[in-house]
């Protein structure tokens, strides 16, 4: 997978190593010899492991926001809620996976609106391909407008991460002058910043994972003694997750390819791989007929590799025939597709 392609986390994580028959251990869940590179503000490292819900749990889909039948004044808007089932499952808006998901919650990037009515599908999908869908009415009125908005330059990504902040504010009538800016970077009621103006950068430092509603409030004057100052809110939600969670996910989606293609069940294993793929991929499994579930058990263990939000490029770790304790190397690429849920590309 080419750098250029994926802008890889510099959160990558590194199982060592590949030489030492000893040093492959990766289990199938990638293994517990690695380290994950720190940050510029980490303060430690982040956990090696997540734990996975189990592939058994139903598929449930709750959206908190927006509600059906809103009219907002702002040419986008994010959805967020929760979201429960197997541990590779995706949420998708309109078709375009743009949902921030752990193993209970989804935020996405901002979804543009078109003026008038829009119509917000938004889908939970599984690997094996269940779903539930939940739709929202959403009406964009541009007359309306917002005095404060305040959002982020991105709604999230691995943590600790540092997100960048827009603050804009027009006038509301009858105000000439902004009298105070606060801001709540992570929702738990106090302000971080508090000034009459706002900082020409706005951004904060995300260290843990979890779920944050960014607030700004902003109070405007017109400057009189004797009329009370207006105040405007704003916010913003903001999802960090583990990268150990999305480490462990792209993983068991390897090991569950692998386990099908054992059984000798072709059509349960193309649901691991992305549709552009699959017929490739059943080409190839097909010709290996009453050898295939030997040949599956012969591939080997992922042992080290880059991870991103949307592209992985992990190493599959083979005994080199008659070379005791010698391995080779060979990338197994894998993506989010266009529900969220990841899938391997290349073999």
């Amino acid at each position: 997978m080419a750098a250029s392609n994926v802008k890889f986390s510099q959160l990558c994580f590194a199982i060592l190593a590949l030489v030492v028959s000893s040093q492959v251990s990766a289990a199938e869940s990638c293994g517990v010899n690695l380290t994950l590179m720190q940050s510029s503000f980490e303060a430690g490292e982040q956990p090696i492991n997540a734990e996975l819900p189990p592939d058994g749990a139903p598929l449930t889909l709750a959206v908190t926001y927006p509600p059906d039948g809103i009219t907002v004044g702002a040419p986008s808007i994010q959805a967020y809620g929760t979201v429960t089932g197997p541990p590779n499952l995706g949420v998708s808006i309109n078709e375009k996976a743009v949902a921030i998901r752990n193993a209970s919650h989804f935020t996405t990037q901002l979804i543009p609106l078109t003026a008038g009515a829009n119509l917000l599908s938004i889908v939970a999908t599984t690997q094996d391909g269940a779903t539930q869908t939940i739709v929202r009415n959403v009406t964009y009125d541009p007359g309306l407008g917002e005095d404060v908005r305040f959002v982020g330059k991105t709604a999230g990504d691995f943590s600790p991460v540092r997100i960048g902040f827009d603050l804009t504010t027009r006038f509301p009538a009858g105000q000439n002058q902004i009298a105070r800016t606060q801001i709540d970077f992570n929702g738990d009621g106090t302000f971080d910043v508090d000034t009459v103006s706002p900082p020409a950068t706005i951004e904060s430092d995300y260290a843990v994972a979890g779920v944050y509603l960014a607030r700004a409030r902003v109070t405007f004057d017109d400057g009189s003694m004797v009329t009370v100052p207006v105040e405007r809110e704003a916010t913003f939600r903001i999802q960090t997750h583990l990268l150990a969670y999305t480490r462990e996910v792209v993983c068991k989606l390897y090991y569950d390819m692998k386990h099908r293609l054992q059984a000798n069940n072709i059509m349960s294993a193309l649901n691991t791989v992305a549709a552009s793929k699959r017929a490739g991929f059943q080409s190839i499994w097909n010709s290996l007929g009453a050898n295939l579930p030997t040949v599956a058990g012969e591939l080997g263990d992922l042992v080290q590799g880059q991870l991103s939000s949307a592209s992985a490029e992990l190493v599959m770790a083979m005994p080199k025939p008659g070379m005791p304790g010698s391995f080779i190397g060979y990338p197994v690429l894998f993506a989010r597709d266009a529900t969220g849920v990841w899938r391997v590309i290349a073999l």
